[in-house]
């Protein structure tokens, strides 16, 4: 972020403010994506059998 938001800076020509904001924006994006589609593949394709808990482990 120390590097981006500089070059975010000078490459949209605006304020080191909005570019923060602008990285801020980018950065909270790919969060909520990665978290979206690591539970639609999820739901979509199953947990693998490593992660499925085992049956002695439900009570």
């Amino acid at each position: 972020m120390f590097l981006l938001v500089p070059v975010m800076a000078y490459w949209l020509e605006t304020t080191l403010l909005k570019a923060f904001v602008a990285d801020l924006g980018i950065l909270a994006f790919f969060f909520v994506y990665a978290i979206v589609f690591t539970w639609a593949f999820d739901k979509v394709f199953g947990l693998p059998q490593s992660a499925a808990p085992s049956p002695a482990s439900s009570s």
